[in-house]
């Protein structure tokens, strides 16, 4: 039977940790969204809070403390030109779980623990979260009343 791979987190909701976002904006996938660094750190005029270079010393503290809330898994590229960002993406995709095989726990964020599942490669299938913990479940019909 052949199967598919499939990436879940078995504790905590989804998130990949800054290595794993780092190795899959190396390989060029198309689900990180690398954003010029100039167009999230507007440089503000005269009597702004923050000047642009305190703006991003004070986001370059944040992204490295990894902060285990960040809702936008949001990190700087090496070269700090870019910002990079993984709103979305396919949990069978193949970068992804090569990722996650290779980094293993590295692949996880603060609150996610990643696993790696095979599945029936025919199954028309969806990630389910129940409570934190995710499971893979089969497609199947349902009907509801008018109401």
């Amino acid at each position: 039977m052949k199967t598919r791979k499939v990436v879940i987190s078995t504790r905590g909701a989804f998130g990949l940790s800054p290595e794993a976002t780092l190795e899959l904006y190396k390989r060029g996938s198309g689900a990180i969204l690398a954003r010029r660094i100039e167009d999230v750190f507007l440089e503000n005029g005269e009597g702004s809070a923050y000047r642009f270079d305190e703006q991003i010393y004070g986001w370059r503290e944040y992204f490295s403390a990894r902060k285990p809330l960040d809702p936008f898994q949001t990190y700087f590229s090496p070269d700090e030109k870019f910002v990079l960002t993984c709103p979305n993406i396919a949990r069978d995709d193949s970068d992804l779980v090569e990722v996650v095989e290779r980094l293993g726990t590295r692949s996880n964020d603060a609150l996610s623990t990643l696993e790696v599942i095979e599945i029936p490669e025919d199954v028309k299938w969806y990630v389910q979260d129940c409570e934190g913990i995710e499971h893979v479940a089969e497609e199947h019909r349902t009907w509801h009343g008018k109401t």
